[in-house]
């Protein structure tokens, strides 16, 4: 459970943190599906994000997430907004996003139908809660590369998260021929994706996320039985 922390930061979970660590630093971000609106006030408040755009379909926990920025005092950084996916999203506002806490068709039509937008980012980051192979493989007809994977085990629940990138080579082996055209209504704009920032591959605290995939890192958690993240720490 979310919390606020002492010196009044906010101290995410587990399966938040992961997806906080995969943002690139200095990206203006939209976190759609928002919920009570912690990722943004975190990334905002650890100098992740300079500005954030939240949005989420329902009108409670965009005024919970309202609520919660203005006790932060960030409303100069966070604006909220209600919207159904990316449908209130303007092409330019960001240049990375967050979708989390949803499953995967229902996070494959937000992108389906916000493609040209989607296409318009840096990265997406995104934690489906169901259908991840089906997902998985919808990205890669999209034309995304995935570039970076972590899992955590947390209150006996596997949570996977994935960065993926517009055009980006993944671990399936494309080469550098490149993703492969996108069908009729997945073909992303012409010109491509913006040119992506450098990046490490880690998190913000030095940790290598891992590049596997979420059914080889799935294997290992059974295995292991492990209530942290992947490559948190030791066993």
């Amino acid at each position: 459970m979310e919390r606020k922390g002492p010196g009044g930061s906010v101290a995410l979970s587990g399966r938040l943190r992961m997806l906080a660590d995969m943002v690139t630093p200095g990206s203006r971000l939209v976190d759609v599906g928002c919920d009570h609106g912690f990722l943004s006030i975190y990334l905002v408040q650890e100098g992740a994000c300079p500005t954030v755009l939240a949005m989420d379909v329902r009108e409670g926990p965009l005024a919970a997430a309202k609520r919660h920025v203005e006790a932060y005092g960030l409303g100069e950084y966070i604006t909220l907004r209600l919207s159904d996916g990316l449908g209130a999203y303007r092409a330019g506002e960001a240049e990375a996003l967050v979708c989390a806490g949803m499953g995967g068709r229902l996070m494959e039509r937000i992108l389906r139908e916000g493609m040209d937008l989607a296409w318009g980012m840096r990265e997406v980051i995104l934690q489906p809660q169901s259908e991840i192979p089906q997902f998985r493989a919808f990205l890669r007809e999209a034309g995304f590369g995935i570039v970076q994977e972590d899992a955590i085990r947390e209150d006996g629940k596997y949570y996977f998260a994935m960065k993926a990138r517009p055009g980006a080579g993944d671990s399936g082996g494309r080469g550098t021929a490149g993703p492969p055209a996108a069908p009729a209504g997945l073909r992303p704009p012409a010109g491509g994706p913006p040119a992506s920032p450098g990046s490490t591959g880690r998190s913000r605290g030095g940790q290598t996320r891992s590049s596997i995939s979420s059914d080889s890192l799935l294997c290992v958690f059974r295995a292991r039985r492990r209530g942290k993240a992947l490559t948190g720490g030791g066993p």
